[in-house]
């Protein structure tokens, strides 16, 4: 799966790798850079770990684009979900007025219960539905 084009949605279960993008509002494009677990001993032993999530955004169309990650869940393996509310200084990274041509980079950090399972990142524009989902790796 190299990408997917503008409009189209992902299955449930399904998510970007690092490496891998998409399309949104024709012209912005999202690419996961990175995923990584951070373990620590005090997280480990309550059974959850940290997770950065490394995104760039580019702009390739004609106009501004106002982009916003508005919200992010978590589907893990688990049937408890641990929160994954970011981290309010990482997503304003992610959040701004993206001119043509224009690109940024920036983290969003979240806590899972277990790796594994999918993060889904919703938008102004997206509404109800994901805008994407980014697979997390098992460990």
């Amino acid at each position: 799966m190299a990408g997917k084009g503008a409009g189209e949605k992902q299955s449930a279960g399904e998510g970007l790798e690092p490496g891998q993008g998409v399309t949104l509002d024709s012209a912005l494009h999202v690419r996961v850079e990175e995923v990584t677990y951070t373990r620590r001993a005090a997280q480990a032993a309550a059974g959850t770990e940290p997770v950065r999530i490394r995104l760039s955004v580019r702009n390739s169309g004609q106009d501004p684009i106002d982009f916003s990650i508005t919200d992010v869940t978590w589907k893990g393996p688990t049937t408890a979900p641990q929160s994954a509310d970011p981290n309010p200084g990482d997503m304003a990274r992610l959040s701004k007025n993206y001119w043509p041509s224009q690109s940024l980079t920036g983290n969003v950090r979240l806590t899972v219960e277990e790796p594994g399972g999918v993060v889904s990142f919703y938008t102004v524009a997206s509404g109800e539905d994901p805008a994407f989902s980014v697979a997390l790796p098992r460990r």
